[in-house]
């Protein structure tokens, strides 16, 4: 339902159902002239958008987003081990939203009734002991109890094609950050309006401790 919704806005904009729905190119006026939604006026996205998400706010279940304030995560090396401390960076700090987005989605709709499907991403970045592809820090395993041996959530990863479902979760996560960091202005209220219509359940980065320690087990 959500995939014909999109397709129908596009249509009704004039677009092809293969013109992609980027937030950072059509919120953009440079990148937008250069993109399949030149002819868009600003007016007729802002109107189109919210149409969208009025729709999609009644259609199956309610969206999930992460939300980490700008802060700097250091990861410490494990006990007796000389190698460096870690900081991660902002793909770093991304990876750690991707799996707590995991273990909460594995705990609500249990292990395989929910999955992370992600645009690929081959940038290293660091990450515990050296530099791995980001890609590579998208999954983790589950703990899903003492009597059961904790499976590994892997993301789905496919450069072959985008899924449009990708597309809203673009338009997700960019309403998201906009309502967040928000300054002022009709275009900044304008994205906290969109972003009540969607209500999307909040996970919360809580740093309680920033100096993190290695418990020993």
């Amino acid at each position: 339902m959500a995939v014909a919704r999109l397709a129908s806005m596009k249509e009704d904009l004039g677009l092809s159902p293969t013109a992609a729905l980027h937030c950072r190119v059509i919120f953009n006026g440079n990148e937008r002239r250069r993109s399949d939604w030149r002819n868009i006026s600003p007016q007729s996205i802002t109107s189109a958008i919210m149409a969208l998400c009025q729709d999609l706010s009644v259609m199956g279940h309610r969206p999930v987003a992460f939300v980490s304030p700008p802060l700097s995560i250091v990861i410490p090396p494990p006990p007796n081990d000389k190698s460096k401390a870690v900081s991660l960076d902002d793909k770093g700090q991304v990876a750690t939203g991707y799996q707590v987005l995991s273990f909460h989605l594995t705990k609500v709709y249990g292990h395989g009734g929910a999955k992370l499907w992600i645009d690929p991403d081959p940038t290293k970045i660091p990450w515990l002991n050296g530099r791995t592809q980001a890609n590579f820090t998208r999954s983790g395993f589950m703990d899903l109890g003492p009597e059961f041996e904790p499976p590994r959530s892997e993301p789905i990863i496919d450069s072959r094609s985008k899924h449009p479902l990708l597309e809203i979760a673009d338009l997700y996560a960019y309403v998201t950050a906009k309502a967040h960091t928000a300054k002022g202005g009709w275009k900044d209220r304008w994205f906290q309006e969109v972003y009540s219509v969607l209500k999307p359940g909040r996970l919360l980065w809580q740093a309680t401790n920033p100096d993190i320690k290695w418990e020993k087990g």
